[in-house]
């Protein structure tokens, strides 16, 4: 099928995430992998106060990972992430080919 580039941004448990950052680093980019996903680029992007309580936290981890898989994964990679305790929220985007090199090069230089 279709191999996209997508973009996924994972909002963690900041508990977790910060007695074992690489920990959770590998367990949701594990999770992209398991499916056949490439991961192209990723990294934490901090841990700010949330505008309002997501699950009773007050502060998250943030994580943003570009990755290229097939789009039949999509819906499995999301699937995965509602159900890992880790992971408060996420939002996955599919980048247009025509701009994907770009942000990639962008966030990673």
């Amino acid at each position: 099928m279709a191999v996209n580039t997508y973009e996924i941004l994972f909002l963690l448990d900041p508990n977790k995430f910060s007695a074992d950052p690489d920990g959770g680093l590998k367990q949701v980019n594990g999770i992209v992998e398991h499916y056949g996903g490439q991961i192209v680029f990723t990294r934490p992007w901090g841990e700010p106060k949330l505008a309002y309580p997501v699950k009773n936290f007050k502060k998250g981890a943030y994580v943003l990972t570009y990755f290229k898989a097939d789009s039949l994964a999509i819906p499995k990679i999301e699937h995965d992430c509602r159900i890992n305790e880790m992971i408060l929220r996420h939002l996955v985007i599919r980048l247009h080919a025509k701009i994907a090199d770009q942000v990639i090069q962008h966030v990673s230089g």
